[in-house]
């Protein structure tokens, strides 16, 4: 007879576990009951035992939809998304799914808490408009690359870069049309080759610079010899300014090495011409230390 209430007692315990959602807690009543069967005759010792694999079964089948449920809410919010306030309570929400399922169980494979923290990141970074806490996020966004929500997440990001830049460098071109029927990245190379054919040097040098800073002086950016041509180019009117041509000179010639179609060689090369009939000593052959280089120049506000 104690046998008998003992397993009954367990069962009744694993139920009680089941019913509260807690999978850890439940698997171990499971185990727990299965000692406690064991101990009856053969006969019922097999129907409970029947009826435990049951409750497991249902148990990890259940937590599995659960899970992929929760993960299906969070890529349909994720894609939602349109303004930093919503990202933070959704990042909020995600903190608490941590906490949720380590007092749970730990059935989940997602790293919420890591998550977590690049939304928070990513809404601090596109409620205060800062290409700076957008290059943090891409240095701490290797884990996030393979979870199951990259794709959502990778989406997200782009678009808040997109805004960021227009907001940071007052490019209001990037939401409208017809730029902002276009991916985010060739929005920006229609952008950048539209403000280098207007001559427009000062907001390219900006654009340029900003897309080599959020994609860590890497990709394509990384490939285009546009924006050290600027430098350069900047630099040759700033050494104009102080009347030193000889070295004003050197660095138009600097200019015209550029490759990149987007590089100011054509304006480069008028001042050159205009140089050569004003100030022709300054073409004469130059010393050692008439190359001189700026480094980023101090642009216009």
């Amino acid at each position: 007879m104690s046998n008998t209430v003992s397993a009954f007692r367990s069962l009744v315990a694993v139920i009680t576990a089941a019913d509260s959602g807690d999978v850890s807690t439940t698997q171990n009543r499971i185990q727990e009951a299965r000692s406690s069967v064991q101990k009856l005759d053969a006969k019922r010792s097999a129907e409970y035992e029947a009826l435990l694999a049951k409750l497991e079964r249902a148990v990890v089948e259940n937590a599995a939809k659960a899970a992929q449920s929760r993960l299906d809410t969070l890529r349909a919010r994720l894609a939602a998304i349109k303004e930093p306030v919503a990202l933070e309570a959704v990042a909020r929400e995600v903190a608490g799914w941590t906490r949720e399922v380590r007092a749970r169980s730990g059935s989940e494979q997602e790293n919420w808490g890591q998550l977590a923290a690049q939304l928070s990141m990513l809404a601090a970074a596109w409620s205060a408009a800062s290409p700076v806490l957008l290059q943090q996020d891409r240095q701490m966004d290797w884990e996030a690359a393979r979870a199951s929500y990259a794709g959502e997440v990778r989406s997200l990001r782009k678009r808040i870069e997109r805004d960021v830049l227009g907001r940071t460098l007052r490019l209001p071109e990037l939401n409208n049309a017809p730029l902002n029927e276009k991916p985010t990245e060739e929005a920006l190379d229609a952008l950048s080759n539209d403000l280098a054919g207007r001559s427009e040097w000062r907001r390219l040098y900006q654009l340029l610079e900003a897309r080599a800073g959020l994609q860590g002086l890497a990709g394509r950016i990384g490939q285009d010899d546009a924006l050290p041509a600027l430098r350069s180019f900047f630099a040759a009117q700033n050494l104009e300014l102080a009347e030193q041509w000889t070295d004003a000179v050197q660095a138009y010639k600097a200019v015209l090495q550029a490759v990149s179609e987007r590089a100011p060689i054509k304006a480069a090369a008028e001042r050159l011409k205009a140089l050569t009939k004003e100030h022709p000593e300054a073409f004469t052959p130059a010393t050692p230390n008439a190359v001189r280089r700026s480094s980023a120049p101090e642009l216009e506000r």
